[in-house]
């Protein structure tokens, strides 16, 4: 079982799930794979701050970079995370399963059994 942290805009809607722990994407593809999900604002900043350690590192920017990557991949969550919040969603409550749809129907399950 994954956890997903729910992120949703004015309540209604439907819920962006973001997995939590480690991002193996974000460790390989770096911030490619914030531009690949969609995440505009992210992206733009991660791959500012990895231009500028490889243009400005030196001979150490290659390394840099990739360590760069491996704390994104780290903290893909949150950095996924703020980019909705900058976009107008809300946290709406961590839910498991073993995979984003599942948690997003266990949330949506939750909401049927409020009304």
């Amino acid at each position: 079982m994954n956890d997903y942290l729910a992120y949703r805009a004015d309540g209604h809607g439907t819920p962006i799930m973001v997995k939590q722990g480690f991002h193996w994407s974000l460790l390989v593809f770096g911030p490619l794979a914030l531009l690949a999900s969609g995440r505009w604002i992210a992206f733009a900043l991660t791959a500012l701050v990895s231009v500028l350690l490889l243009r400005c590192g030196g001979g150490a920017g290659l390394l840099l970079s990739w360590a760069f990557n491996v704390l994104l991949a780290v903290f893909g969550a949150e950095v996924i995370g703020w980019d909705a919040r900058l976009k107008g969603y809300a946290s709406n409550g961590l839910w498991m399963g073993r995979s984003a749809e599942e948690a997003r129907l266990r949330l949506m399950d939750k909401d049927r059994a409020a009304l």
